[in-house]
């Protein structure tokens, strides 16, 4: 489906290692006994990106990490389940491989994708347990991965922000497991909730709304401010291309090249438009805006994961598109910079092994793709054009264009919310509830010990807590760089990655003990 090729944050990695051990709530959770084989994964995205989760390059560590699955509340607000199990199964890893007694417990929150074992072996939240004795553990959100309280789309009502949430806090509140070393984590521990992106949010929001179970947090490129048109996010690709290895020639180029394509696809002219579609290789794509959406998106992966996240075959996305080339000219003509972005388009496609089937937003909506529900209802993030003025991205990528796709992603199937009776409206999504509830950029001025860190290339830096006039200063940290970049391992000798570490020093001195 093409709107998520616009609209997700993060897609993280392939199917997650099949854990075999059931627990009870009640009784908590008992661990796998056989360590998991080190398996690393590869995203399934339609921005294809390379990496693993969240992109980032990981040097994924070779600690053992125990499995489990853990029997979660499916109605946290209710008796009623539709007609579903009163439980079911989450999923669990976890690394225990550094902790010491008293040291702490690291929540690793799952967002909107698989998660994995490998989650617990790399990252800053690694390094923050190997430095100060820590156990990771990561819970997979629900409707992700195997988490699945059901894959009927008529029981999406129970996917929400506060249905998580609480996931999180019960599992966090009743987890006990007994190490490899013989250490005893037990029941009431104190946790640090840690996220990127979406589970960023999240993270924060745990901090937030129980701040008796988490005692800290760490947020990574988190979008607390829930926007339903995010037009900064075309700006930000336009802006970032000059930093980022092309220059401002090419952005401007880009800009025109796109408003060329513009030119022929409002014109009516259905041979023109079927012409384009052809030299583009994409003919395939029925909707006129999907193919714009595709084809004008081209560098975004490049401004929000970082230059050397999107490549066609050995050379960077970026560095195809402006060096040397006719879209970075100041003499070409429009057909011949839509001509040479043609060709690298169609280069893309078949050296990153594009499916053409996905670019349509006619794709039958599947379970797998829940963080489109999520989005059509709570919280928006729709990466629109510009309306009024020069814009970067097409001008059929507009707001009628997402809410068109929201409005038909069911097809004729009603959700409706067993604790309301009511029907959940999806056509647009109600992001002035969320930001009323978890309070959007406010979160610092109610909620301490929250870290938010943020690359100010990243797009998505723009929804989140990046700027602060007040004493939370010490307490947010900006770089030169990309989404959720506390998750890569290359990156680990960095100076903003050490200040990061600094501030955690600091909170570390007063942390309770697990």
């Amino acid at each position: 489906m093409q709107f998520l090729k616009v609209a997700v944050s993060i897609l993280v990695a392939a199917q997650a290692a099949t854990a075999n051990i059931l627990t009870t709530h009640e009784t908590s959770l008992r661990l796998q006994q056989n360590n998991i084989d080190l398996g690393i994964e590869h995203p399934a995205s339609l921005i294809p990106v390379k990496g693993n989760r969240f992109n980032r390059v990981a040097l994924i560590s070779k600690d053992p990490v125990k499995a489990l699955i853990y029997k979660q509340t499916t109605n946290h607000f209710g008796k009623s389940t539709g007609g579903l199990n009163s439980t079911f199964d989450q999923y669990a890893w976890v690394n225990s491989a550094h902790y010491a007694p008293g040291g702490p417990l690291i929540l690793l929150v799952g967002g909107e994708g698989p998660a994995s074992q490998d989650d617990v072996r790399y990252g800053l939240h690694l390094d923050m347990a190997q430095k100060y004795g820590g156990a990771i553990v990561t819970l997979e959100h629900r409707f992700y991965g195997q988490s699945l309280p059901s894959s009927d789309p008529a029981s999406l009502w129970l996917l929400t922000v506060e249905q998580a949430l609480l996931d999180f806090k019960n599992f966090a509140d009743t987890f006990e497991i007994k190490t490899d070393a013989g250490h005893q984590i037990s029941k009431g521990s104190k946790w640090i909730a840690f996220g990127g992106s979406y589970s960023g949010s999240l993270a924060a929001w745990l901090r937030l709304e129980y701040p008796d179970t988490f005692w800290a947090a760490h947020a990574a490129s988190a979008p607390v401010w829930a926007e339903e048109l995010f037009v900064q996010y075309q700006q930000s690709v336009y802006t970032a291309i000059p930093q980022i290895g092309g220059s401002q020639a090419c952005a401007d180029g880009l800009t025109k090249t796109h408003m060329a394509m513009d030119t022929i696809l409002t014109s009516r002219n259905k041979k023109k438009i079927a012409a384009l579609k052809d030299q583009f290789g994409l003919s395939s794509v029925t909707d006129d805006r999907d193919f714009a959406s595709y084809v004008t998106g081209l560098a975004a992966g490049s401004a929000q994961y970082g230059p050397t996240s999107d490549n066609i075959g050995n050379q960077t996305v970026i560095a195809t598109l402006c060096n040397g080339t006719a879209i970075a000219s100041q003499t070409a003509k429009p057909a011949e910079k839509i001509a040479n972005l043609a060709e690298i388009v169609k280069a893309y496609l078949v050296s990153n092994k594009v499916d053409l089937t996905t670019l349509n937003s006619n794709t039958p909506f599947d379970i797998g793709n829940a963080w489109v529900w999520q989005v059509c209802t709570e919280f928006g993030y729709l990466q629109i054009a510009n309306p009024h003025g020069r814009t970067f991205y097409s001008k059929l990528v507009n707001d009628k264009y997402f809410q068109w796709q929201c409005k038909n992603l069911l097809g004729n199937v009603k959700v409706i919310d067993h604790n309301t009776g009511k029907e959940v409206k999806h056509t647009r999504p109600d992001t002035s509830a969320i930001n009323r509830r978890y309070l959007s950029l406010a979160v610092p001025n109610h909620a301490n010990r929250i870290l938010f860190s943020d690359g100010l290339v990243d797009p998505w830096h723009q929804l989140s807590v990046f700027q602060q006039k007040d004493h939370n200063q010490d307490f947010i940290r900006n770089h030169f760089g990309y989404h959720c970049d506390e998750f890569s391992s290359s990156n680990r000798t960095l100076a903003w990655r050490g200040e990061l570490i600094q501030v955690w020093d600091g909170l570390m001195k007063f942390a309770p003990k697990a």
